[in-house]
């Protein structure tokens, strides 16, 4: 049964999606920019995801 893990990941977004709705629900009201909202807290836990918790280093941030 090869589609077990894909089931869980949906149910898993699903959840989520569902636990979170209200408050992303107020920051879509609130925000005139809601995907660069949402997207920048993200990429700040994206990036200590990949550095390990550890901070970002000062200076800009160089992306090619």
């Amino acid at each position: 049964m090869h589609f077990w893990p894909g089931v869980r990941l949906y149910g898993s977004v699903l959840d989520t999606r569902s636990r979170n709705r209200d408050v992303l629900n107020g920051i879509e009201r609130a925000s005139p920019r809601f995907y660069a909202t949402v997207r920048s807290p993200y990429r700040q836990h994206r990036i200590r995801e990949i550095r390990n918790g550890m901070p970002e280093p000062p200076g800009p941030l160089v992306t090619e």
